[in-house]
């Protein structure tokens, strides 16, 4: 008897060990601890079915079917619920199966073990051990095709060849035995039968590791575990490298994990999709992206069979490529990207999980990407203003200086010479005021015209200064009374609800309005100018309105003139826009008054 057992205790061991050995070469924890725990199992039964044939002692293979049941169901059931997490929902289903299938085999063994002890039988109790471990080899290799193997059809075929046919012919032929009894027989043929068939188990067996790691190694070589690439993800992400060189580095790792035909990584901006990287390298390009698709895109979650990028995003993925997937980078439900993969292996559960699992890490980096790019925007756009600002203000003294230059000269050419004149004629009235009084009653006269004259003349530099009904009535009426010293030229000048604002907002509004008409009296050769002045809600909204000739508003057309205009708005935060089409002229600005 012993004879029998320690055949399939040897052919039921090798069976498992290569099983094991093949199922858990590419994983890690617990996976590696039963891998090692079905080797050495596989060794003690090769023992002890050696021992009980040495010494024909029965007890030898009866302990190491025991320790082997044992053990290979504890080990199994720590695997099986370590991997259940992690498995798509067939894989789920199929390990919950696993694992009752696991203790009825425990219930089974108890059962069997407290039957020999009371009733004596079953007389071989060693023998169905046996087959519970065979029964359990079988279990795993079915339990690894439902779950999704990665191997190719010839090494499944191997797998199906080598490791159930032999060890299932020789179970066969020791049922058989069992049922009929022949086992206590010591015929001559009926026990080189059982030996023949074990042998051609476990020779046909032994081979198995090394088939299926060859197979293993053609198909898969160099391809590191999802959890190692994952973990080389995370390195990657964790040097904050640039994020071109962050997502070639995803794409590489993606393509090498799977053996993808190719990987590509979109970025998404307000409204379109930008091909970033590709692996291997692809020219760039772009997809228009409108709100409803950004939406879909944001909301689709973990579904990665992109039937609904056809429908929403046309051009990122081909009509008849049936072997892609897409999986949607997101970050604070809002979309950051696509990540598509294209391949044969591209929809097995694995790389589906593998590429949501990797679309989820390069959301946050590349939200913080898209954070940098907009700081660094805003830093350049600071910079920008604060140029703009000190040029306006290098500006603004320039025109300061330039206005005091002009009030030098005005005040030089005019009315200080009418004062100087009317100091000299003064000197000359005295003198002839005993002698000729007649003629120095006439020069008195012309002295009071004279003195008129300057008078008006400082009243009119005073005005272009700083008008005093600006300081007393407000801009509406001193642009009225700016208005009225161009009498050869129809100006009309229209308030609506128009207050008293800020001395700086009421000079601004004054002084680019009289130039502009100054511009539009002097330059463009106006016939009519209209002014308008209207307050809307928080903003002081003016026009001033031309038919002259009109001149160019282009980068290369502009004056100091217009330019100062600008500034002067651009002190208290307003706008100015100037058309001109050379049929008129319309200045616009607009100023906030909170």
């Amino acid at each position: 008897m012993s004879l029998e057992i320690a055949a399939a205790l040897a052919v039921a061991a090798a069976w498992w060990t290569a099983a094991a050995a093949s199922t858990s070469r590419h994983r890690l924890g617990l996976e590696r601890f039963f891998s090692l725990t079905c080797w050495l199992v596989g060794a003690v039964g090769l023992v002890g079915g050696l021992l009980a044939l040495v010494t024909g002692e029965e007890w030898w293979a009866s302990v190491t079917v025991w320790i082997a049941v044992g053990v290979v169901l504890g080990v199994r059931v720590l695997t099986a619920a370590d991997r259940a997490d992690a498995a798509p929902p067939i894989g789920r289903a199929a390990v919950g199966l696993w694992l009752v299938s696991l203790v009825l085999g425990a219930l089974l063994v108890v059962a069997v073990s407290a039957t020999a002890v009371v009733t004596d039988w079953p007389p071989h109790p060693g023998a169905v051990g046996t087959f519970v471990i065979v029964a359990i080899g079988v279990g795993t290799a079915v339990l690894q095709v439902i779950e999704g193997t990665r191997w190719s059809r010839r090494a499944l075929w191997t797998v199906c060849v080598l490791g159930v046919v032999p060890p299932g012919a020789a179970a066969a032929v020791i049922a058989v035995h069992l049922v009929s009894g022949d086992l206590t027989s010591t015929s001559v043929h009926v026990g080189e039968a059982i030996v023949a068939a074990s042998l051609a188990g476990v020779l046909g067996v032994a081979g198995l590791p090394l088939v299926v790691r060859l197979a293993d190694d053609g198909i898969h070589r160099g391809r590191p575990d999802a959890e190692i690439a994952l973990a080389r993800l995370d390195e990657v992400l964790q040097r904050r490298m640039p994020l071109d060189e962050t997502l070639l580095q995803a794409a590489e790792l993606l393509r090498s994990t799977l053996l993808l035909e190719r990987v590509e990584v979109w970025s998404a901006t307000d409204h379109q999709l930008q091909l970033a990287v590709s692996d291997p390298f692809m020219p760039g390009r772009s997809v228009a992206l409108d709100d409803t698709a950004r939406r879909v895109a944001a909301n689709a979650g973990a579904d990665a069979h992109g039937g609904w990028v056809r429908t929403w995003i046309p051009g990122v993925l081909a009509e008849e490529d049936e072997q892609s997937r897409v999986a949607v980078v997101t970050y604070g439900g809002d979309l950051r990207g696509l990540l598509t993969v294209h391949g044969e292996r591209a929809g097995d559960d694995y790389a589906i999980d593998l590429l949501v699992q990797v679309a989820r890490r390069l959301g946050p980096a590349m939200h913080s990407a898209s954070l940098d790019a907009s700081l660094a925007q805003s830093l350049d756009d600071l910079r920008t203003r604060e140029r703009e600002l000190r040029a306006s203000r290098e500006r603004l003294v320039a025109a300061a200086d330039f206005e005091r230059a002009r009030i030098e000269r005005d005040l030089h050419d005019g009315a200080q010479q009418h004062l100087v004149a009317l100091g000299v004629n003064l000197q000359l009235v005295r003198g002839l005021v005993r002698s000729d009084p007649d003629r120095a009653d006439a020069l008195l006269a012309e002295l009071t015209t004279l003195a008129r004259s300057a008078a008006e003349e400082l009243r009119s530099l005073s005005r272009g200064i700083y008008p005093q009904t600006l300081t007393d009535a407000g801009v509406g009426s001193a642009l009225d009374e700016a208005a009225q010293r161009h009498a050869d030229t129809e100006i009309r000048v229209t308030s609506v609800g128009v207050e008293r604002y800020t001395a700086e907002i009421e000079a601004a509004v004054y002084f680019v309005c009289n130039e502009a008409i100054t511009n539009a009296v002097k330059h463009a050769r106006a016939g009519s100018v209209t002014v308008t002045l209207v307050a809307e809600g928080d903003e002081l909204v003016f026009e001033v309105a031309d038919d002259g000739v009109g001149f160019g508003v282009g980068p290369d057309d502009s004056t100091s003139g217009l330019t100062n205009m600008a500034d002067r708005l651009g002190a208290v935060d307003g706008t100015l826009t100037i058309r001109s089409d050379g049929d008129g002229t319309r200045v616009v600005g607009t100023v906030p008054l909170a």
